[in-house]
């Protein structure tokens, strides 16, 4: 959580702790893309 947080810059604790989950789901599929992208 507090990864996600860091990377894009949230400030306020996620509530609840599924949207971090969520969140970072997203954050790996976006880096995988940019990476097959390549």
């Amino acid at each position: 959580q507090t990864m996600v947080q860091l990377l894009l810059g949230i400030e306020k604790k996620l509530d609840p702790v599924d949207a971090a989950d969520a969140l970072a789901v997203a954050l790996c599929y976006s880096a995988n893309r940019s990476m097959v992208a390549r």
